[in-house]
């Protein structure tokens, strides 16, 4: 047992970390090939100290009953090491009960489950406050010469194009914001107008310091750990809420830095503005559909095949 949490690919720390399997290899920096040798050492720093050092003193410590549960998991356990069954403490229209939970059992976190908790509160506190002391001069001088910046080659070369209009980004924020709202007040969300609000403030705050930490590092931060303590802290008992709180927060500051990166590609391969505005309007609107199609698809094989086999 000791071996494999360890040395263990897949329900271990994988100290031996050979493999051929790129999914493997990708599978925090995207594409390592791409990212400065910088951010892979802070990286590997941090995956010792933080993750594999710390996860053994937890786990061998038996701290938070570490020792009784699987040291590398995603899984949350009940206090006879059962997977949690979440419906033991749901009430009417799948809110929380607090009695039903006294009465089931605490949730219970492997050390690394545990951990990516922590660590991603730490994350991005320390996204912000690196931000504010190394980069606070620069955007602030960004900010002011946005419209009237020092032309560099790329910049002159981009000048035979005729820039996106501002009234663009405007009109599709209005309509986005819409549907939105449209959705959280048209079904049973569980989640005041006010807080699906409150989740896209929150996506804005941590635009500018998760934007640069990833065009300096490669590395892509999340809101999908703090977004839904935030929420949990705003409409308790409303776990319907707390999720599409950290779906609307989530999803919106992580296209926020995926389109950023996509139009700085643009910027350097000489698309013109208005073709790449559209290109990615048109992409993000056909991908609705087929994602919804094709999880509806899903689902309906699941039913399916569930039904034939009982």
């Amino acid at each position: 047992m000791v071996v494999n949490q360890l040395f263990g690919g897949y329900t271990g720390l994988s100290l031996i970390p050979i493999t051929f399997d790129w999914t493997y290899v990708s599978s925090y920096l995207s594409d390592p090939l791409l990212a400065p040798a910088h951010a892979h050492i802070n990286t590997l720093i941090g995956l010792v100290v933080f993750v594999i050092i710390t996860t053994l003193g937890i786990s061998f410590t038996n701290t938070w009953y570490g020792d009784y549960l699987p040291i590398n998991t995603s899984t949350t356990f009940d206090n006879t090491q059962a997977a949690y069954n979440v419906t033991n403490i749901l009430g009417p229209n799948f809110t929380f009960d607090l009695a039903k939970y006294k009465e089931y059992s605490p949730m219970f976190l492997a050390p690394t489950l545990a951990l990516n908790y922590g660590l991603s509160f730490a994350a991005l506190t320390a996204a912000v406050v690196h931000t504010i002391v190394f980069h606070r001069k620069e955007i602030w001088y960004r900010f002011k010469a946005s419209r009237n910046q020092e032309p560099d080659i790329h910049m002159k070369l981009m000048q035979k194009y005729a820039p996106c209009p501002d009234w663009w980004y405007g009109v599709l924020f209005a309509i986005s914001v819409a549907f939105g709202l449209a959705t959280i007040l048209a079904y049973d969300s569980q989640i005041p107008w006010w807080a699906y609000f409150v989740s896209l403030i929150v996506a804005l705050i941590f635009i500018i310091p998760t934007c640069m930490i990833y065009g300096i590092t490669n590395i892509m931060l999340s809101l999908n750990i703090i977004s839904p303590f935030l929420a949990g802290y705003m409409i308790p008992g409303k776990p319907i809420g707390v999720m599409i709180f950290k779906v609307y927060s989530t999803i919106t500051l992580g296209q926020a830095q995926l389109f950023s990166a996509d139009l700085k590609l643009a910027h350097y391969m000489k698309v013109p503005p208005k073709t790449a505005f559209t290109a990615q309007l048109v992409a993000t609107v056909w991908a609705s559909f087929v994602q919804i199609a094709v999880m509806n698809w899903t689902l309906g094989k699941y039913v399916l095949h569930t039904h034939i086999y009982k």
